[in-house]
Protein backbone atom coordinates (compact mmCIF):
# COMPACT_ATOMS: atom_id res chain seq x y z
CA UNK A 1 0.00 0.00 0.00
CA UNK A 2 1.41 3.34 -1.08
CA UNK A 3 1.90 5.83 1.70
CA UNK A 4 0.06 9.12 1.44
CA UNK A 5 2.22 11.89 0.04
CA UNK A 6 3.30 14.65 2.39
CA UNK A 7 2.17 18.24 1.82
CA UNK A 8 5.79 19.12 0.92
CA UNK A 9 5.94 16.41 -1.76
CA UNK A 10 2.62 17.49 -3.26
CA UNK A 11 3.68 21.13 -3.29
CA UNK A 12 6.96 20.28 -5.00
CA UNK A 13 5.19 18.26 -7.69
CA UNK A 14 2.73 21.09 -8.33
CA UNK A 15 5.48 23.73 -8.58
CA UNK A 16 6.46 24.55 -12.20
CA UNK A 17 9.99 23.36 -12.95
CA UNK A 18 11.22 26.87 -13.77
CA UNK A 19 10.21 28.07 -10.29
CA UNK A 20 12.85 25.81 -8.73
CA UNK A 21 16.50 26.84 -8.13
CA UNK A 22 18.67 26.22 -11.15
CA UNK A 23 19.27 27.40 -14.72
CA UNK A 24 16.24 27.68 -17.01
CA UNK A 25 16.70 28.46 -20.69
CA UNK A 26 14.57 30.45 -23.12
CA UNK A 27 11.66 31.28 -20.85
CA UNK A 28 9.12 33.76 -22.19
CA UNK A 29 8.75 37.07 -20.37
CA UNK A 30 5.50 35.83 -18.85
CA UNK A 31 7.13 32.65 -17.57
CA UNK A 32 10.06 34.55 -16.08
CA UNK A 33 7.86 37.22 -14.53
CA UNK A 34 5.73 34.53 -12.88
CA UNK A 35 8.66 33.11 -10.89
CA UNK A 36 7.99 34.20 -7.27
CA UNK A 37 11.51 35.46 -6.65
CA UNK A 38 13.38 38.73 -6.07
CA UNK A 39 14.85 40.40 -9.17
CA UNK A 40 17.35 43.26 -9.42
CA UNK A 41 14.74 45.78 -10.61
CA UNK A 42 12.74 45.03 -7.45
CA UNK A 43 15.80 45.52 -5.25
CA UNK A 44 16.41 48.86 -6.95
CA UNK A 45 13.10 50.12 -5.55
CA UNK A 46 13.16 48.64 -2.03
CA UNK A 47 15.31 51.56 -0.80
CA UNK A 48 14.83 54.31 0.14
CA UNK A 49 11.07 53.76 -0.21
CA UNK A 50 10.15 50.10 0.52
CA UNK A 51 6.51 50.71 -0.41
CA UNK A 52 7.61 51.60 -3.96
CA UNK A 53 8.84 48.06 -4.53
CA UNK A 54 5.30 46.77 -4.13
CA UNK A 55 3.99 48.91 -6.99
CA UNK A 56 3.69 47.16 -10.38
CA UNK A 57 5.91 48.36 -13.20
CA UNK A 58 4.14 50.43 -15.83
CA UNK A 59 4.18 49.01 -19.32
CA UNK A 60 5.32 51.30 -22.12
CA UNK A 61 6.46 51.19 -25.70
CA UNK A 62 10.11 51.27 -24.66
CA UNK A 63 9.67 48.10 -22.64
CA UNK A 64 8.14 46.35 -25.66
CA UNK A 65 11.13 47.40 -27.75
CA UNK A 66 13.59 46.14 -25.14
CA UNK A 67 12.02 42.67 -25.02
CA UNK A 68 11.54 42.48 -28.78
CA UNK A 69 15.15 43.39 -29.64
CA UNK A 70 16.29 40.57 -27.35
CA UNK A 71 14.12 38.11 -29.26
CA UNK A 72 15.13 39.42 -32.68
CA UNK A 73 18.86 39.24 -31.89
CA UNK A 74 19.09 36.25 -29.55
CA UNK A 75 16.06 34.13 -30.51
CA UNK A 76 15.15 35.16 -34.09
CA UNK A 77 13.22 31.93 -34.77
CA UNK A 78 10.84 32.85 -31.92
CA UNK A 79 10.03 36.37 -33.09
CA UNK A 80 7.01 35.56 -35.27
CA UNK A 81 5.68 33.18 -32.62
CA UNK A 82 5.71 35.86 -29.91
CA UNK A 83 4.84 39.03 -31.80
CA UNK A 84 2.22 40.35 -34.19
CA UNK A 85 2.43 43.56 -36.21
CA UNK A 86 -0.31 46.15 -36.53
CA UNK A 87 0.10 48.88 -39.13
CA UNK A 88 -1.49 51.76 -37.20
CA UNK A 89 -0.06 54.88 -35.67
CA UNK A 90 -0.69 54.21 -31.98
CA UNK A 91 -1.82 51.61 -29.45
CA UNK A 92 -4.97 53.60 -28.87
CA UNK A 93 -6.20 52.74 -32.39
CA UNK A 94 -9.22 50.45 -32.57
CA UNK A 95 -7.46 48.01 -34.92
CA UNK A 96 -4.60 47.63 -32.46
CA UNK A 97 -6.90 47.01 -29.49
CA UNK A 98 -8.89 44.46 -31.49
CA UNK A 99 -5.75 42.56 -32.53
CA UNK A 100 -4.46 42.56 -28.95
CA UNK A 101 -7.77 41.25 -27.62
CA UNK A 102 -7.99 38.51 -30.27
CA UNK A 103 -4.40 37.34 -29.64
CA UNK A 104 -3.86 37.48 -25.86
CA UNK A 105 -0.94 35.04 -26.07
CA UNK A 106 1.09 37.39 -28.27
CA UNK A 107 2.51 40.91 -28.01
CA UNK A 108 1.30 43.31 -30.67
CA UNK A 109 3.89 45.73 -32.02
CA UNK A 110 3.32 48.76 -34.19
CA UNK A 111 4.68 48.60 -37.74
CA UNK A 112 7.01 51.52 -37.03
CA UNK A 113 8.39 49.66 -34.01
CA UNK A 114 9.21 46.59 -36.10
CA UNK A 115 10.99 48.81 -38.63
CA UNK A 116 12.97 50.32 -35.77
CA UNK A 117 13.88 46.88 -34.46
CA UNK A 118 15.30 45.79 -37.81
CA UNK A 119 17.22 49.07 -38.06
CA UNK A 120 18.74 48.48 -34.62
CA UNK A 121 19.67 44.90 -35.50
CA UNK A 122 21.31 46.01 -38.75
CA UNK A 123 23.31 48.69 -36.93
CA UNK A 124 24.45 46.28 -34.22
CA UNK A 125 25.66 43.76 -36.80
CA UNK A 126 27.36 46.52 -38.83
CA UNK A 127 29.55 47.33 -35.80
CA UNK A 128 32.62 45.10 -36.21
CA UNK A 129 33.37 44.67 -32.50
CA UNK A 130 29.74 44.04 -31.54
CA UNK A 131 29.35 41.53 -34.37
CA UNK A 132 32.42 39.70 -33.05
CA UNK A 133 30.84 39.55 -29.60
CA UNK A 134 27.54 38.26 -30.96
CA UNK A 135 29.34 35.70 -33.15
CA UNK A 136 30.88 34.11 -30.06
CA UNK A 137 27.69 33.44 -28.11
CA UNK A 138 27.53 29.98 -26.55
CA UNK A 139 24.30 30.37 -24.57
CA UNK A 140 21.50 32.92 -24.34
CA UNK A 141 18.38 33.90 -22.43
CA UNK A 142 19.28 32.10 -19.23
CA UNK A 143 16.99 32.53 -16.23
CA UNK A 144 18.85 31.90 -12.99
CA UNK A 145 16.94 31.01 -9.82
CA UNK A 146 18.65 30.58 -6.44
CA UNK A 147 18.20 30.95 -2.70
CA UNK A 148 20.09 33.77 -1.02
CA UNK A 149 22.85 32.67 1.35
CA UNK A 150 25.24 35.63 1.15
CA UNK A 151 22.87 38.05 2.89
CA UNK A 152 21.52 35.22 5.06
CA UNK A 153 17.87 35.82 4.16
CA UNK A 154 17.04 32.55 2.39
CA UNK A 155 14.95 34.54 -0.09
CA UNK A 156 14.42 33.10 -3.56
CA UNK A 157 16.19 35.27 -6.15
CA UNK A 158 16.19 35.39 -9.94
CA UNK A 159 18.15 37.02 -12.74
CA UNK A 160 18.00 36.86 -16.51
CA UNK A 161 21.35 36.73 -18.29
CA UNK A 162 20.99 37.81 -21.90
CA UNK A 163 23.92 35.82 -23.29
CA UNK A 164 27.25 34.21 -22.48
CA UNK A 165 30.30 34.03 -24.74
CA UNK A 166 33.18 31.62 -25.23
CA UNK A 167 36.81 32.75 -25.06
CA UNK A 168 37.57 35.25 -27.82
CA UNK A 169 39.34 38.56 -28.42
CA UNK A 170 38.32 41.96 -29.79
CA UNK A 171 40.77 44.77 -30.48
CA UNK A 172 43.43 43.00 -28.45
CA UNK A 173 41.12 42.49 -25.46
CA UNK A 174 40.82 38.82 -24.48
CA UNK A 175 37.47 37.81 -23.02
CA UNK A 176 37.66 34.55 -21.05
CA UNK A 177 35.07 31.83 -21.37
CA UNK A 178 31.88 32.50 -19.44
CA UNK A 179 31.55 36.26 -19.86
CA UNK A 180 28.07 37.57 -19.03
CA UNK A 181 26.58 40.12 -21.46
CA UNK A 182 23.58 42.39 -21.21
CA UNK A 183 21.80 43.60 -24.35
CA UNK A 184 20.33 47.02 -23.72
CA UNK A 185 18.35 49.57 -25.69
CA UNK A 186 18.26 53.21 -24.60
CA UNK A 187 16.98 56.53 -25.89
CA UNK A 188 20.39 58.14 -25.27
CA UNK A 189 23.60 56.09 -25.09
CA UNK A 190 25.42 59.13 -23.73
CA UNK A 191 23.28 58.95 -20.60
CA UNK A 192 23.75 55.18 -20.44
CA UNK A 193 27.51 55.59 -20.08
CA UNK A 194 27.52 58.72 -17.91
CA UNK A 195 24.80 57.52 -15.55
CA UNK A 196 25.69 53.85 -15.07
CA UNK A 197 25.86 54.42 -11.30
CA UNK A 198 22.55 56.31 -11.18
CA UNK A 199 20.88 53.55 -13.19
CA UNK A 200 22.11 51.02 -10.62
CA UNK A 201 24.17 48.93 -13.03
CA UNK A 202 26.69 48.16 -10.27
CA UNK A 203 23.96 46.48 -8.21
CA UNK A 204 22.44 44.73 -11.24
CA UNK A 205 25.73 43.26 -12.49
CA UNK A 206 26.87 42.23 -9.02
CA UNK A 207 23.50 40.55 -8.43
CA UNK A 208 23.73 38.71 -11.78
CA UNK A 209 27.25 37.57 -10.89
CA UNK A 210 25.89 36.30 -7.57
CA UNK A 211 23.24 34.33 -9.46
CA UNK A 212 25.92 32.89 -11.71
CA UNK A 213 28.01 31.74 -8.79
CA UNK A 214 24.96 30.30 -7.00
CA UNK A 215 23.95 28.24 -10.05
CA UNK A 216 27.43 27.03 -10.97
CA UNK A 217 28.12 29.23 -13.99
CA UNK A 218 31.13 31.03 -12.45
CA UNK A 219 30.89 34.27 -14.51
CA UNK A 220 34.23 35.56 -15.83
CA UNK A 221 33.06 39.17 -16.13
CA UNK A 222 30.21 41.37 -17.34
CA UNK A 223 29.71 43.52 -20.42
CA UNK A 224 27.04 45.51 -22.23
CA UNK A 225 26.03 45.69 -25.87
CA UNK A 226 23.71 48.63 -26.46
CA UNK A 227 21.64 50.25 -29.21
CA UNK A 228 20.17 53.74 -29.18
CA UNK A 229 16.47 53.85 -30.08
CA UNK A 230 16.57 57.42 -31.37
CA UNK A 231 18.28 58.77 -34.46
CA UNK A 232 20.93 58.31 -35.67
CA UNK A 233 20.61 54.91 -33.90
CA UNK A 234 24.25 54.50 -32.79
CA UNK A 235 25.52 51.37 -31.04
CA UNK A 236 28.12 50.84 -28.34
CA UNK A 237 29.73 48.21 -26.16
CA UNK A 238 31.10 48.42 -22.64
CA UNK A 239 33.32 45.97 -20.79
CA UNK A 240 33.03 45.19 -17.12
CA UNK A 241 32.72 47.44 -14.10
CA UNK A 242 35.58 48.59 -11.93
CA UNK A 243 36.38 46.51 -8.83
CA UNK A 244 35.16 49.43 -6.71
CA UNK A 245 31.77 49.54 -8.47
CA UNK A 246 31.32 45.77 -8.21
CA UNK A 247 32.21 45.84 -4.49
CA UNK A 248 29.60 48.54 -3.96
CA UNK A 249 27.11 46.48 -5.98
CA UNK A 250 27.63 43.43 -3.75
CA UNK A 251 27.11 45.55 -0.66
CA UNK A 252 23.97 47.11 -2.16
CA UNK A 253 22.16 43.92 -3.09
CA UNK A 254 22.93 42.37 0.28
CA UNK A 255 21.54 45.29 2.28
CA UNK A 256 18.51 45.46 0.00
CA UNK A 257 17.81 41.74 0.40
CA UNK A 258 18.02 42.22 4.17
CA UNK A 259 15.55 45.09 3.98
CA UNK A 260 13.11 42.94 1.98
CA UNK A 261 13.43 40.15 4.55
CA UNK A 262 12.76 42.65 7.33
CA UNK A 263 9.69 44.05 5.58
CA UNK A 264 8.35 40.54 5.05
CA UNK A 265 8.94 39.59 8.67
CA UNK A 266 6.92 42.57 9.90
CA UNK A 267 4.55 42.56 6.91
CA UNK A 268 5.19 46.28 6.62
CA UNK A 269 6.63 48.26 3.72
CA UNK A 270 7.01 51.88 4.91
CA UNK A 271 6.50 54.78 2.51
CA UNK A 272 9.91 56.17 3.38
CA UNK A 273 12.97 54.66 5.02
CA UNK A 274 15.38 56.69 7.13
CA UNK A 275 15.45 60.44 6.59
CA UNK A 276 12.58 62.45 5.20
CA UNK A 277 10.77 63.63 8.33
CA UNK A 278 11.69 67.14 9.44
CA UNK A 279 15.25 66.97 8.14
CA UNK A 280 17.33 69.88 6.81
CA UNK A 281 18.08 69.62 3.10
CA UNK A 282 21.82 69.91 2.52
CA UNK A 283 24.31 69.80 -0.33
CA UNK A 284 25.54 66.33 -1.29
CA UNK A 285 29.10 65.45 -0.17
CA UNK A 286 30.60 66.09 -3.61
CA UNK A 287 29.08 69.56 -4.08
CA UNK A 288 31.18 72.61 -3.16
CA UNK A 289 30.40 76.29 -2.74
CA UNK A 290 31.98 78.65 -5.28
CA UNK A 291 35.28 80.00 -3.89
CA UNK A 292 34.01 83.58 -3.88
CA UNK A 293 30.93 82.67 -1.85
CA UNK A 294 32.96 80.52 0.54
CA UNK A 295 35.31 83.45 1.33
CA UNK A 296 32.42 85.84 1.89
CA UNK A 297 30.87 83.39 4.37
CA UNK A 298 34.19 83.00 6.20
CA UNK A 299 34.63 86.78 6.44
CA UNK A 300 31.10 87.22 7.77
CA UNK A 301 31.49 84.49 10.39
Amino acid sequence: MTKAKTQTQKKKEETPAHFLPGIHRHLTDDQYNAIPAIRSSYLAKILPIPAAARQPDKENGGKFIGSAIHTLILEPSQFDQRYLVCDVGARTAKAYKTMAEESPDKIVLLQKEVELLHQLKANLLAHDQIKAILDNITDSELSLVWEDTEAGTGLLCKAKVDFITKEFSVDGIVFPKGYFWDLKSAADLGRLSAKAYEFGYHTQFAFYAYGGRATGLDPAGSGVVAAQTSEPYPTAWYIDLSEEMMALGHWEYQRRLKKEAECREWDYYPAYEGNGSGEILTLPPWAKLPEELRKKREEAA
